[in-house]
């Protein structure tokens, strides 16, 4: 994520207006999934036009991290920070801006208004499962939900990874993006379209 308060996004956004003003500086932020040839592969599809017109984005994210969240010892993770300004901690506010990057990124959505909720670790108060729905411009609408309640651990034997799955629809088209991130022929990029 880029940040946790709005206070801080603000300025950011005013200091990258004015680099771009003058020509100079770059502003980053770590999403590198969306530079992955599958995402360059889905965003040119979208913007091709196959799908039509967006309606629905539906994307859930589970990963194995229950380990995390429910150890009191990981307060980076599992509390809001010194700032004062952020309101809770865990899944959502560590993961779910990833799977945001990419949609936002491949579908050029706009978000309008947003309802979430959310259930949170008995042990430490972490937000370990959310379920979202996000009103676009343009009439679209967006069902996010995540988890971190998958059973497992990245790093045991056999590993555990991070299960994605994204689902763009639009009136001519639909397109499918998937899979576990420890196994890499489990990731596919699909196009159904209407004839």
């Amino acid at each position: 994520p880029m940040t946790t308060c709005v206070e801080e996004a603000k300025s950011l956004h005013k200091l990258v207006s004015e680099y771009e003003k003058r020509g100079n500086g770059t502003f980053l932020i770590n999403h590198s999934a969306n530079y992955r040839e599958q995402t360059k592969a889905a965003q040119s599809l979208v913007m091709s036009g196959k799908l039509g017109r967006i309606r629905l984005i539906t994307a859930i994210f589970a990963s194995p991290l229950t380990w995390l969240f429910d150890n009191k010892a990981n307060k980076g993770w599992n509390e809001p920070d010194d700032s004062g300004k952020m309101i809770g901690n865990g899944l959502a506010w560590g993961q779910a801006s990833h799977m945001l990057a990419w949609i936002y990124h491949v579908s050029n959505v706009t978000p309008s208004r947003v309802y979430c909720q959310m259930t949170n670790s008995e042990k430490t108060g972490a937000d370990v499962s959310h379920s979202a729905t996000i009103t676009c411009e343009d009439g679209v609408v967006f069902s996010l939900t995540g988890t971190s309640l998958l059973p497992g651990y990245e790093h045991s034997k056999p590993p555990v990874g991070k299960r994605i799955a994204i689902e763009i629809y639009g009136t001519e088209g639909t397109l499918i993006y998937g899979g576990d991130d420890q196994d890499p022929l489990s990731g596919y990029l699909e196009l159904r379209i209407a004839d």
